[in-house]
C-alpha cells in the first residue's frame, strides 16, 4: 500500500485455506498509491512540445532520488516518488 515515495516492503502470501485468505482471493496488497494522475504529473505535450507543465520538475524528482539514495533505472516524471 502506501503512495508511490513511501518504503516498501516484500511480502509472501500464505497458501492457508482460510476464510480470511478466500475473502481476499489469496492476495495482498500491491503497486503504490498515486496522489495525482500521469498527466498531471508529468504535463500535457504535444509531438515534442509542451503544452500544459505538468506539477513534478526533473529538479525536484532528482533532488528526492538523491536525498534517499535510491538508484533510478527508468521512469519518467509520471512514475516520479511526488505522483
Amino acid at each position: 500500500g502506501g503512495s508511490m515515495g513511501d518504503d516498501s516492503v516484500i511480502l509472501q502470501g500464505s497458501t492457508e485455506d482460510t476464510p480470511v485468505q478466500k475473502a481476499a482471493l489469496y492476495s495482498t496488497v500491491h503497486g503504490a498509491g498515486r496522489v495525482m494522475s500521469r498527466t498531471a504529473a508529468r504535463g500535457k505535450w504535444k509531438k515534442g512540445v509542451m503544452k500544459k507543465a505538468g506539477a513534478v520538475s526533473p529538479e525536484g524528482m532528482n533532488n528526492w532520488i538523491q536525498e534517499r539514495g535510491v538508484i533510478l533505472r527508468g521512469g519518467d516524471l509520471d512514475e516520479a516518488p511526488q505522483a
